[in-house]
């Protein structure tokens, strides 16, 4: 987890985005991939970025989906702040080939398994993995079996987009999310 910042200001604990290097304003978005390799760290990575056939380059969606698996594996693997379960469920997804690690991760969001191991320090957090774990599966299920011109790739026909996201996490544990946006046309992202 060293890849994964913050910063502290009294009481108040921030997100800090890293690898912005990468990123691009949405409107202005370049669907070619930036580089000849995938960047990243696999168990935190979108499905399709670790799909060697993947050639639509990074999406908004990818980035929801890094930050549902940031939240899952830190909620699951963990204790406490510094302290590992006993049992680590996702361990599979630090190691392998990235295409198994893909498709493990897909069936994984396709599945109606059992409640999600969140453990008891970080229960506030199993309202949202659950919400957005749905809204991502059914997301990849709506992906057409053949290439279509007219599907939405960018958000999977409307089910992983920022306004839903922002709709799941609006509270967590019953207080309201704050959220810091210094301007823009915020409906580029909706």
């Amino acid at each position: 987890m060293a890849n994964i910042m913050y910063r502290r200001e009294g009481d108040n604990v921030y997100g800090v985005l890293n690898d912005f290097d990468l990123s691009s304003f949405l409107t202005h978005m370049d669907k070619s991939l930036t580089s000849k390799h995938r960047t990243g760290t696999k168990p935190f990575m979108a499905c399709d970025l670790l799909n060697t056939q993947w050639d639509k380059g990074h999406l908004y969606r990818h980035d929801l989906e890094s930050m549902f698996y940031v939240i899952l594996i830190v909620s699951c693997h963990n204790t406490g702040p510094l302290t590992r379960a006993s049992s680590l469920r996702y361990e599979d997804w630090f190691n392998g080939v990235d295409q198994f690690i893909g498709y493990a991760k897909t069936a994984f969001l396709q599945s109606c398994s059992p409640e999600l191991p969140v453990q008891t320090y970080f229960k506030g957090f199993a309202l949202w993995l659950h919400e957005i774990r749905l809204m991502l599966g059914m997301g990849l299920k709506s992906r057409p079996l053949e290439k279509v011109v007219s599907f939405d790739w960018d958000a999977l026909q409307g089910n992983v987009a920022y306004a839903k996201t922002m709709e799941v996490m609006r509270l967590f544990d019953e207080e309201e999310l704050v959220t810091h946006w210094d301007g823009g046309d915020i409906t580029v992202l909706v």
